[in-house]
Formats: structure tokens, sequence, C-alpha cells
């Protein structure tokens, strides 16, 4: 089964449901802000959310958090 995100948005997603803001996502991946934002967006629609809490409830609720 193909993951229905990145690599890329999975790390950022983590760093997301840690309670890290865009800015700290980007500065700890050593990318723009703005390629953090679009590709989150990216990622909530991936999932079928709305916002950066529903994308962290639904990282918990699959297992992806510990």
């Amino acid at each position: 089964m193909k993951p229905i995100l990145t690599p890329r948005q999975q790390e950022m997603v983590s760093l997301l449901a840690d309670g890290l803001r865009n800015r700290e996502i980007a500065l700890k991946m050593g990318l723009k802000e703005n390629y953090v934002k679009h590709e989150l967006v990216k990622a909530y629609d991936a999932a079928g959310m709305d916002n950066r809490v529903g994308m962290a409830l639904w990282w918990r609720e699959h297992g992806f958090c510990e």
C-alpha cells in the first residue's frame, strides 16, 4: 500500500504533532517557511483534514506517534 504522504510530509507532520510551528519546522529541516506551509496544506488534503489540529490528531490516531 502506497503511503498517502511523502517522507518529507511525514517528517513535517510528525514535527507538527510535536507542537512545532511552521517556522520552527522550517528551521529544523533547513527549508523555507512558505514551502513547509505549502507541503502541510498538501498533507492536510491527502489526509482529508482542514487544519493542523485535525492533522495532528489524524497522525496520532493512525499510530504514527508513540
